[in-house]
């Protein structure tokens, strides 16, 4: 993996707008601020090909682009 960008309503659906970065041990990490209150559909794209959902997100909606489901996070 050399990329993961996070991709969601909250940023408009950019692959580029919140890139995530590499720590020394391989994972990676980013920290949003989000207006609290709310629930964002989110997913993660990977090296700009391959879709993942969170895997302890707070719930799944079904995307209406594609035979999938989106993270949702509620803060």
């Amino acid at each position: 993996v050399r990329s993961i960008a996070v991709v969601g309503d909250f940023n408009n659906w950019s692959a580029s707008d919140h890139l995530m970065k590499r720590l020394k041990n391989g994972e990676f990490t980013l920290a949003l601020d989000l207006p609290a209150n709310r629930e964002y559909q989110f997913r993660y794209l990977i090296d700009d090909k391959i879709w993942e959902n969170e895997r302890n997100a707070d719930k799944y909606i079904h995307s209406e682009y594609g035979n999938c489901d989106n993270s949702v996070v509620i803060v």
